[in-house]
Order: C-alpha cells, then structure tokens, then sequence
C-alpha cells in the first residue's frame, strides 16, 4: 500500500512537471527545489507569490518563457504554445547530439579495429620476414657447401662450427660418436670415403645446421647490437664530457651569469615579455631590489606604473605592496601615535593579499583616543575594506556607515559601501551608493574599475544578471557594460581579465589633443613623489 502512495506522489510530481512543459529539467521532479517549489505555486495559482529570487532562478535556467508567463506579460495559452515549440526544439537537438555522439563513438571504433588489423599485419610481415631470412640463410649455406664437388671445404668449415659451438664435435649430442669418430680419422689420413660414409656426412650437415644455426645467426646479431651499444656509449660519453667544458667556459662567463640572473628574475616574477636582450635598465634594477626585501625609490615606483606598467605583472605587484606595507608597519612601530602609518600599511597589505594581518593591526588600534573625524573616517573605511575582502559583510557595513556618518563629504565610504552591495548582489543598494560617491567627486574610473573587478569574480550567470539589473537602472551610466557583456559572450572561454578590457569613454578625442594630454600626464607622472602615487592609485583607502 505503501509502495502504491509512493509510486502514485512520484507520477502526481511527473504530472506537474510535463503540465508545464519542464519535464527535461531533473529539478524539477525533485521535492524541496526551487523549481518543484515554483511549479507547486504556479498549480496553486500562486504565481504572484513569487518572490525574487524564485523569478531570478527562472532566468538563471533560460525559462524565459515561463518567467514572461509569470510577470503577466503573456497569457497561459501562449506560454504553452512556445513551451510546446521549445520542448519538442530541445528534445529535437538532444537526439541529433545523441546521433552524433553514436557517430563519432563508432568513428572510434573503426579507427581502433584499422589499427588493430594494421598491427596485425605487420606482426604477420615481420615475423615471415624472420622465417625468410632463416630460410635465405640455411638455402645459401646448403647451395655454397654442400656439394658433392666441394664437400671437403664445406666439412672443413662444418667441423670448425661445431669446435666453436659444441667444443668438441665428438661429444656434441648432434652426432653420433663412434661413426663420426671414424669419417674425422679418415678425413685427417686423407683416406677416401665410401658411398655410405658420404650419404651419411651429407645427412648430419642438413641435420647439424638445423641445430645451431639459428643460435649461430642470433649470436651474430648480438655482437653487432652489443659493438653498436658500445659505439654508442663512447659516442655519448663525448658529447657529455664535450657539454661538460662547454658549460664550465659559459659558467665562468660574467656576461653568461648576469643574463642567468635575468632570466630568474624574470621567471620569479612571471614576466612573459621578455622578448629580446634589449631589456630596460630600470626594470632588471628593480627586479633586484624587491628580490633583496629593498623598498623601490619613489622614481622606481613611478616608473613601474607609468612607462614600465606591461612589466608590472602580479607577482611584482604582490612583492610592491608587501614592502610598502613592511615600512608603514615600521614607521607604526617606531611611533604607534601615527595611526595614518597603520591606515596606509592596513590599505598595503589588502593588495598583497594580507587582509587577516591588516585586520588585526587595526584591531590592535584604541579609537577612544582619535579625535580628529577625517583620521577616523578613514580608520574605520580602511577597516571596512579589510573586512569585505575578509567576506565579514555585516561588520564591514557597520564600519562603512560609521566611516560615512563621520565625514559625509567624503566619496571613499561611499564607494565601499557600493562595492559591498554589488557584491552581495543587492544592485539597486549598490548603484544608489555608487551614485552618491559620485556626486562627491569619485571618479568614474575608479567606480567603473570597481565594478569591473566585482563582475570578474563572478559566473557567467551571476555576471549577466548583475550587467542586465544595472543597464535597467540606468542605460546611459552603465552603457560601457554592452562592450563588455558582448566581450564575453563572443569569446565565453577566454580569461576574464582579456574580456574585460578597459572600457575608454564615450567621447572621441581629436589626434592633437589626444597627444597633448598624454604629454602633460607623463610630465605630471614624472614629478609626482611616491606619497602622491599612492593616493592617486589607491581605490578607496589612501587617504593621507
């Protein structure tokens, strides 16, 4: 009975799901699903019950028709109708996969059962290729010796394979010693033989052959394979020992070391373009330094980030960071009342992937005894982002707000607070955020950067459903993310960072001015000191 009300829910649920044309879709047959869930109200007529995340999961699995049904944009009839054409699409293109498939796996195995007959018949050759020379050998040797006019040579030489082979042909288990013994006798007093003593020799050659000739043949090719292997052992010992003076002369070699050293630093460092000798004299003093644990000078940090950026790869970034961070944590140390040295080495660490440690610096920190607003502010923004790299959403909220209720000017716990809410996928939150930090001077650089590195730490679902909820608030704003979303969906199986390439801005610059601006940017870089590179190229936490 049991049995019957199980096996009856079981048809009850497949029911349900072939009524709504989702019976190709495993979840939805399954109890406690979102999609069993949305079928169960959707029978119910409960479809404005719906909540978003339900509506959301409709989306996520293309039931695009199904979820236009359920926002009222088309009547039930309708949803049936394309659910119908859509069912019987797919069912069309599983099969034709299926097809395929048998295809390609029968492809398979006729390549395999060719190969096999190709092995086969090789086998076949080179073993008759083995009997024929066998058989070539024992018909040369019978047609060249054995002869009624040479017979004596061929004894000869008969005899003298059988001392070498069996040592003493009177003892050999081929012949049969008391005759033998007498033909040799003869055979040394040049007496001659009778008709039946030839019969006789003639027969043991034939039978004598047979016994070790092919043992005589494989001994041959052993002593060739064995002088060959030793040729070839020689050979090989000179090229070693050749090889040996050669590296000894090239280790020796002041140019030869300095370029191995290059070579390793690039290699450490995961710099791939390393193209040609011609390598820039800053980036090899550079690379030197941070392997040595030394801080690079301020004209080192600007040139890294300006004319020697394709060489700032992540591990020099990593590196960068790691040493900025070590001197504020030194400064702080020597003076723990400069709170901006923790603040800076807190918003260092975050980039050399040290948020753990800059979270128990700050921690560390008594901010009963702060004062001064901005340097609270940015306090409890340098705290808040620690805490949103650490995915300790709630407090890093509570420290943004904190943050924003102190300086209400400042754009920076704006931003964070932006960024906390796209990521946790409240996008109207996060763009009224992003909104506000704009209107107190953040630049759209920076918010589009943002942006870009949140979307790359998503799927491709989770990253299209972010791209289309912002492009619904606002077109114009967010209309670089079409570039983008386009990026992908062209190229889905590339990486993300070469999807999403800077997105310049809308407007066109003229040649001339295009060429001015980059002028004056390399001369303003090239005066600028490491403090105000840091602040410029920051996100939300180089306040000093």
């Amino acid at each position: 009975m049991i049995e019957m009300t199980t096996n009856q829910k079981v048809d009850d649920i497949r029911k349900d799901a072939v009524f709504y044309y989702l019976d190709h879709i495993e979840n939805s047959m399954i109890p406690n699903t979102t999609l069993y869930g949305i079928i169960q109200k959707l029978k119910n007529k409960q479809q404005d019950s719906l909540t978003y995340n339900e509506k959301g999961h409709l989306i996520l699995l293309k039931l695009y028709t199904l979820h236009n049904f359920v926002e009222g944009k088309i009547s039930f009839n309708q949803y049936k109708k394309e659910a119908a054409n859509n069912e019987t699409r797919n069912k069309m293109l599983a099969e034709q996969k299926n097809r395929q498939e048998l295809l390609e796996q029968r492809a398979i195995e006729r390549q395999k059962r060719q190969e096999k007959l190709v092995q086969e018949r090789r086998d076949r050759e080179k073993a008759d290729d083995e009997r024929k020379k066998l058989e070539t050998g024992k018909s040369l040797i019978l047609q060249a010796k054995v002869s009624t006019n040479d017979l004596d040579a061929f004894e000869n030489k008969l005899l003298s394979l059988c001392k070498q082979y069996f040592l003493d042909p009177l003892n050999s288990e081929l012949l049969i010693s008391s005759r033998l013994k007498d033909i040799v006798k003869k055979y040394e007093e040049k007496q001659i033989l009778s008709k039946f003593e030839e019969v006789y020799i003639h027969e043991y050659i034939l039978r004598s052959l047979g016994g070790f000739l092919p043992d005589f043949q494989k001994k041959i090719r052993n002593k060739v394979e064995l002088e060959r292997v030793a040729e070839e052992k020689i050979r090989q010992e000179k090229l070693r020992q050749e090889a040996i003076e050669k590296q000894k002369l090239l280790e020796s070699d002041p140019v030869y070391i300095a370029k191995q050293k290059e070579k390793a630093l690039l290699k450490k460092y995961e710099i791939h373009e390393y193209l040609s000798a011609a390598l820039p004299t800053e980036l090899l003093e550079i690379l030197s330094k941070l392997d040595s644990e030394t801080r690079l000078s301020q004209d080192e940090a600007v040139w890294l980030n300006t004319e020697g950026k394709k060489f700032f790869s992540i591990k020099v970034r990593h590196k960068f960071h790691r040493l900025e961070a070590n001197y504020y944590l030194q400064e702080y140390a020597n003076n723990t009342k400069n709170i901006w040295n923790a603040i800076n080495a807190s918003s260092q660490l975050r980039k050399c992937q040290a948020s753990l440690e800059a979270e128990e610096l700050l921690a560390k920190i008594s901010i009963d005894v702060i004062k001064d607003k901005k340097l609270l502010s940015a306090y409890f923004t340098t705290l808040g982002g620690v805490r949103r790299d650490l995915r300790k959403v709630e407090v890093a909220i509570d420290n943004a707000f904190k943050a924003h209720n102190l300086t209400p000017e400042n754009y920076r716990p704006c931003t964070l607070l932006g960024a906390i809410y796209m990521e946790t996928r409240q996008y109207t939150l996060g763009h009224e955020w992003y909104e506000k930090a704009s209107e107190r001077g953040a630049p759209k650089q920076s918010i589009n950067a943002d942006l870009k590195s949140i979307l790359s730490k998503m799927d491709k679902a989770q990253r299209n459903e972010m791209i289309e909820h912002l492009l619904k608030l606002d077109p114009y704003t967010y209309s670089w993310l079409k570039s983008l979303k386009a990026a992908v969906l062209n190229n889905p199986k590339s990486k993300q960072d070469k999807a999403e390439q800077p997105v310049k801005a809308q407007k066109k610059v003229s040649p001339s001015q295009s060429k001015k601006n980059v002028q004056n940017k390399q001369s303003e870089n090239s005066k600028k000191s490491l403090q105000s590179l840091l602040k410029q190229g920051a996100n939300a936490h180089n306040l000093k």
